[in-house]
């Protein structure tokens, strides 16, 4: 099992408060910050990618657009020239939008997560495969993101990683009840798995740094044990 990296989801109003969690973060043990940059009420491409590029190899950077469950109300273009501006201080990796890229294309040589979000349920289990092939097909990694009203939500959201690439998919449920399936999804192979600080989720059923960070050293130490057995039953 490779250990997947926690990233926590953060956002500001404003640079400085953006900056001031996203430092937070960093600080509390977060191996990848996913910068919401939908929630800033202003943006100036070169004033935050000259505030951003300390930070940028840590970095997921995002900009939702509403129609995703983000904040960001303006046209496609703008959103793209934004991101395009952004992507020049090298972050850790581009999130974009599964429709945007199909429309638009994506940039090569750039570490870009095409990601989905059903906001509100989990669609059947071709829908859900198909979605996830269409994201790995156009990016580096697919993140496919439903919201789970039932545990058969679950079950189907994590069966993607029985049949395609689980290193390259970042796949889980929002909402109270798919809460588990962030767990489950890191013990399903998912490279990354997200978090917030306390109080400032950025999605339903988040759970917090230190509850994440406590949920991977128990599956690695499970992992550990389960190998470590394996191997002396075989001497």
């Amino acid at each position: 099992m490779k250990t997947p990296l926690i990233c926590v989801s953060t956002y500001g109003e404003n640079y400085k408060t953006l900056l001031e969690r996203i430092s937070q973060a960093i600080r509390a043990g977060a191996d990848l910050v996913e910068a919401r940059l939908d929630y800033l009420e202003e943006i100036n491409a070169e004033k935050l990618a000259k505030a951003l590029t300390p930070y940028a190899s840590k970095l997921i950077i995002t900009i939702r657009p509403f129609s995703q469950g983000g904040r960001f109300k303006g046209m496609d273009d703008e959103r793209l020239t934004l991101l395009r501006r952004l992507s020049s201080i090298s972050p850790a990796f581009m999130d974009l939008e599964l429709d945007i890229c199909e429309k638009y294309g994506v940039e090569s040589g750039r570490s870009t997560i095409v990601s989905w979000h059903g906001l509100a349920d989990t669609p059947d289990m071709e829908t859900l495969t198909e979605i996830a092939m269409r994201c790995l097909r156009l990016g580096d990694y697919a993140k496919v993101v439903t919201y789970a009203t039932s545990h058969a939500d679950i079950l189907r959201i994590l069966h993607l990683y029985s049949d395609l690439p689980r290193n390259r998919l970042i796949a889980f449920c929002m909402g109270e009840v798919g809460r588990v399936s962030r767990i489950l999804a890191m013990a399903a192979g998912s490279p990354v798995a997200y978090a917030s600080l306390d109080g400032l989720t950025t999605a339903p059923g988040q759970m917090t740094l230190h509850e994440m960070r406590s949920h991977r050293e128990r599956l690695v130490r499970s992992v550990s044990m389960i190998y470590g057995s394996a191997l002396l039953s075989n001497r």
